[in-house]
């Protein structure tokens, strides 16, 4: 899909900026040290081997940022948000989901699905599933506008839960970006949990 596309080049140009601020530090400067970087959901995780390098990413990020207008965040791991994740089976000959989920919102007044990610589909001989990712919010609102069945082209979805929002390790220190860029903090060798606010 296009907008996962521009996910990926945004995060791409996201990893391209923290190297880029790595190059600048001089021999023997404190040093950041990463584990792991990862997509989800449209973020970008990155994980932290020591307590410095959380402070080093976040100092960064709060002295410059990726590009203009970027407004950056650091949030406690059970501070991020918990997103849902939710299927329906939509009859028919099988549409793009961008398209879909257009029509969710302009068939149901009430209904925001701009923030919605379809993180799978699966097409069969008489439609599709699309598996959805969404805040609570927009879940909750779904269920006060139409009970989780939503009106589109000629019919009505049942969306229902696949499992429960689940809450980050509390080990773990992150940082987000309202653009999505999200750090996690150290997690191979037991450390201190630094504490985190979110101006959010």
């Amino acid at each position: 899909m296009f907008e996962e596309c521009v996910d990926r080049i945004l995060n791409q140009i996201r990893l391209a900026w923290i190297l880029d601020r790595i190059d600048t530090l001089t021999t023997g400067a404190p040093s950041p040290k990463f584990t792991e970087c990862r997509h989800r959901g449209g973020a970008l995780l990155i994980t932290c081997a020591d307590l410095t390098s959380v402070g080093w990413v976040k100092s960064e990020l709060e002295r410059a940022a990726p590009w203009e207008g970027a407004k950056l965040r650091f949030v406690e791991a059970k501070n991020l948000p918990k997103p849902v994740r939710a299927h329906a089976w939509i009859p028919g000959t099988p549409e793009e989901p961008a398209k879909i989920l257009k029509r969710i919102q302009i068939q149901n007044a009430g209904v925001e699905t701009s923030n919605w990610r379809v993180v799978d589909r699966r097409e069969d001989p008489k439609g599709q599933t699309l598996i959805v990712l969404m805040d609570q919010t927009s879940w909750d609102k779904l269920g006060a506008k139409c009970n989780h069945r939503p009106y589109v082209n000629f019919t009505r979805l049942t969306f229902k839960l696949l499992s429960k929002p689940k809450v980050g390790r509390e080990e773990e220190t992150k940082m987000e970006c309202e653009e999505a860029t999200v750090a996690e903090g150290p997690s191979e060798e037991p450390q201190p949990t630094a504490s985190t606010s979110a101006p959010q």
